[in-house]
């Protein structure tokens, strides 16, 4: 399969899922990318960094005074990096026991909410040129359908090329990146 089919393929699957970390996980199995559990490895935040703002309109509507958490991770499984992730969040529409596991774990945002069944609405994508670290953008709502039924996070995913070029080429840059 070329590689501008799999993203195509990649992204239809991310439109179509409820959770991207479920989707992640049975790509990764099906074409043998890492292995185990898929993880996060939280990144720092900049202090004077700008978030996105039309995610977090879409995010506040209607209770404009709430609380919002930015989190920012690469997905990893294994030792491959999948994914760079911001996710803005909402404290005040989790269970107090998940807001705590985001803080304190490496277990993915999805991995953690499960149990409120959330759906995602993609609200935008792209598909970024071969050769690039990333080659898949998403951005989407993520909505708890137990309990709240409100937008409880806003999320943007940078997909990385490891997910859909071939092992070989894959290793390849990885070597390339080392030497350099």
């Amino acid at each position: 399969m070329c590689v501008a089919t799999a993203i195509r393929m990649l992204s239809a699957r991310l439109r179509a899922a409820d959770s991207a970390t479920r989707t992640l996980h049975r790509w990764c199995e099906e074409r043998r990318i890492g292995h185990g559990s898929i993880l996060v490895d939280k990144q720092p935040l900049a202090r004077d960094e700008r978030s996105d703002d039309e995610l977090l309109d879409w995010l506040r509507q209607p209770e404009p005074g709430e609380a919002i958490r930015h989190r920012r991770v690469t997905l990893t499984r294994g030792h491959v990096a999948l994914s760079d992730c911001d996710l803005w969040w909402m404290p005040g529409r989790l269970d107090p026991d998940m807001a705590r596991e985001l803080d304190g774990t490496a277990s993915p945002f999805g991995t953690i909410i499960a149990r409120l069944r959330p759906t995602r609405r993609t609200i935008f994508e792209a598909l970024w040129p071969t050769g690039r670290p990333h080659v898949l953008e998403h951005r989407a709502l993520v909505i708890a359908r137990v309990g709240t039924q409100r937008p409880i996070a806003a999320v943007r995913e940078l997909y990385r090329r490891e997910l859909v070029e071939p092992p070989m080429a894959s290793e390849r840059h990885r070597m390339l990146a080392a030497v350099q």
